[in-house]
């Protein structure tokens, strides 16, 4: 099997003028695995995360004497928060399909990525001036994350418009390279869609019941333990997807020029790759990559050559720089662009990241707009929910709980599809230097917009 393609005489001298030395080529690429690694990876976080399932299945059947008098919800009320996480779940998942159409159909896809950002800064300042007034001023942490995220999409949006041509020609690469995978790429992030649904709800069940029949104490120390499990569980299946879907897109560049894709083949051995002997990688980067990727993109917006617009912004600048600086460079090593490598070469986490740190695509990742307007499309739809739950809702000290924990489980799910797309634009950044001849024939206006970021940098 081929690994990166070499460029003719009149091939170089079509795109030499646009890749530097060096970046056209790497001779010194792993080989594209043919089948899933025959030993298995990181078996230690496999082994915690399953570990942690088992622990939170026997935290289900805890129980308390005397839930009615001191458990943290009403028992009465067990029915109709149950049946909220479970709407919030199932809507989740409806609202990812229905994006994915939206971002696939071009007229639908314009639309949605004028409007996304300030739709979504828009639903968020509503939401959080109504979780301050309707739920109470005690609720005041709420609003404050909800307004923050606000401010956080303002700061970008004049750049997400300065670029939207650009974002628009990513998303269409990234529809036609995946689309080359027909319906076996979309049956098989459907099928991990309904598997993470169906646990979800589990996990939903679990959640209400154990707050019904525990002491109110005791159940701080529990939700923290779910909270963590629902959090590692919907990871792992974004690291999957992240895998399969990246791995993909990378294959689709790294074949021989004229050789057969193969999806129903490759679909396959990557999905097989992912849930069996690469699981331990999963979870590992399920762990690490999240965390890191938003220190990353912090010391990214503090170090860009933008100048700040107020004193304000460059005082926060200053501070987050000297916050993240100490461990920036280590963190460079856990960012998504892992999971193509992982899923391609088979190799562990550890070394997949050294060869997605040398890649040098981090700053390409870092600097793309379509992350943003991915999540502010999945925010403004799940607020808009939040909103008719919290207007239906009854008048309960345990409702801002709810409404936070409906918030995530209605992001996962619309999350994880767009995670497919996330990561056909993440795996660019490889594939723009791995086969730089066909990426810019693609697509020019995104190799374009490659080549000036990395001359930027």
């Amino acid at each position: 099997m081929a690994t990166y393609n070499p460029l003719s005489t009149d091939e170089e001298a079509q795109v030499s003028f646009m890749v530097g030395d060096g970046d056209s080529l790497r001779f010194d690429a792993p080989v594209p695995i043919s089948r899933p690694p025959t030993s298995p990876r990181d078996p230690s976080y496999v082994s915690a995360y399953f570990l942690m399932f088992v622990c939170v299945s026997l935290v289900g059947f805890i129980h308390h004497t005397e839930f009615l008098h001191d458990s943290f919800v009403l028992y009465q009320q067990a029915g109709g928060w149950t049946s909220m996480l479970m709407v919030a779940t199932l809507f989740g998942t409806v609202i990812g399909l229905f994006l994915m159409f939206a971002l696939y159909y071009p007229p639908l896809r314009e639309l949605v990525l004028q409007h996304a950002i300030p739709f979504s800064i828009a639903v968020q300042c509503v939401a959080g001036a109504a979780a301050y007034i309707g739920l109470g001023t005690q609720c005041w942490p709420i609003t404050l994350l909800v307004l923050g995220s606000a401010a956080c999409d303002a700061v970008r949006y004049t750049e997400s418009v300065e670029v939207v041509a650009v974002t628009e020609a990513t998303l269409e690469l990234a529809f036609e390279v995946l689309g080359h995978f027909d319906t076996s790429l979309a049956a098989a992030l459907i099928a991990l869609g309904v598997v993470q649904t169906g646990l979800l709800l589990w996990w939903g069940v679990v959640f209400v019941g154990l707050l019904t029949e525990v002491h109110a104490a005791v159940a701080v120390v529990a939700m923290l333990l779910l909270s963590f499990a629902a959090y590692w569980t919907v990871q792992v299946f974004r690291s999957i997807v992240s895998t399969v879907a990246g791995a993909c897109v990378l294959w689709f560049f790294l074949r021989e020029e004229g050789a057969d894709l193969q999806p129903d083949r490759r679909v396959s051995l990557y999905m097989r790759t992912a849930l069996s002997t690469s699981l331990g990688s999963m979870c590992k980067g399920a762990l690490l990559v999240p965390i890191s990727q938003v220190v990353l993109a912090a010391e990214h917006w503090a170090a860009s050559p933008t100048p700040p617009r107020n004193i304000f912004e460059k005082v926060l600048r200053r501070t987050v720089l000297v916050v993240v600086r100490p461990v920036v460079d280590r963190l460079r090593l856990y960012s998504r662009i892992v999971y193509p490598i992982i899923g391609t070469y088979g190799q562990s986490f550890q070394r997949a990241s050294v060869e997605a740190d040398s890649n040098d695509g981090v700053g390409i990742v870092l600097g793309g707009i379509t992350n943003l307007l991915l999540k502010a499309v999945a925010k403004g739809a799940t607020m808009v929910v939040l909103l008719v739950f919290a207007v239906s809702g009854r008048a309960d000290p345990s409702l801002p709980l709810f409404l936070v924990v409906s918030f995530y489980l209605i992001l996962a799910g619309a999350g994880l599809m767009l995670n497919a797309v996330r990561a056909a634009v993440d795996t660019f950044s490889i594939a723009f230097t791995a086969n730089p001849t066909v990426f810019a024939r693609l697509s020019p206006v995104v190799f374009h917009r490659f080549v000036r970021m990395r001359e930027e940098k």
